[in-house]
């Protein structure tokens, strides 16, 4: 997968699961949850951030589907 030409390795559906927990356990503010990106999946700090976006894109489209 190619994200802002920057491949991929790891599933998208186990890296948004992965975040969901973190943020479901309160356990990581958003400056910091690129760095546990980096440490569990051995993404690069470029890689982290951008599945970080994605996924935050995402949440904010489930927040406003649930509002409807």
């Amino acid at each position: 997968m190619l994200v802002g030409g920057c491949k991929m390795d790891r599933n998208q559906d186990e890296v948004f699961a992965y975040l969901d927990a973190i943020r479901d356990a309160g356990k990581a503010d958003i400056c910091e949850t690129s760095k546990y990106l980096e440490v569990y999946f051995g993404f690069t700090p470029l890689e982290a951030r951008k599945h970080l976006m994605e996924w935050l894109e995402v949440c904010s489209e489930r927040h406003l589907q649930k509002q409807v």
